[in-house]
């Protein structure tokens, strides 16, 4: 029997909604301890992704940087930015919706993608983290060590249960 996505990933994700000002998102991240969300519409259909290098790179901070794409997927070796505290947060970025700085290129996988598919995917795509989602509507989240213990616990070590 395969391993989908579904058996593996997290689904205790704490989204940003798309019309959150920044300001707002940055307090997000200080209450949750993190530096990226997925982005998600009225409907929790996901529409983006948001962290907190796209709200310094989409204020005056860094001048005339222009953003290629999101750091979200490509925190390097589950390096993390310290949240932005409020008196951090741009003046220039503070009232805008999360939705006018976030990144719709957005790598995804649906609940019921091989777990051998969502390795080659990050692998691929040189990235940390795939967002599930289930007929469009975000329901969880995978990142490399999501798989490496789905690799250690179903092939490794089968008849162990690791503890997170």
């Amino acid at each position: 029997m395969s391993v989908t996505a579904k058996q593996v990933m997290t689904s205790e994700i704490i989204p940003a909604h798309e019309k959150l000002t920044v300001l707002a998102l940055s307090q997000l991240f200080q209450k949750h301890d993190i530096s990226g969300a997925p982005v998600v519409d009225d409907d929790g259909h996901l529409v983006g992704v948001v962290s907190t290098t796209d709200v310094l790179l989409h204020s005056d901070v860094f001048g005339d940087t222009q953003v290629v794409e999101s750091e979200y997927h490509k925190l390097h070796d589950d390096a993390s930015f310290e949240a932005l505290s409020e008196e951090f947060v741009p003046e220039d970025v503070a009232n805008l919706q999360v939705r006018d700085i976030m990144s719709t290129d957005v790598v995804s996988v649906s609940v019921d993608t091989h777990i051998e598919e969502v390795a080659k995917i990050m692998y691929t795509d040189r990235i940390h983290r795939l967002l599930v989602l289930d007929g469009g509507r975000l329901v969880g989240i995978l990142s490399t060590m999501d798989v490496l213990r789905a690799v250690m616990e179903r092939v490794l070590m089968p008849h162990t249960r690791l503890v997170d």
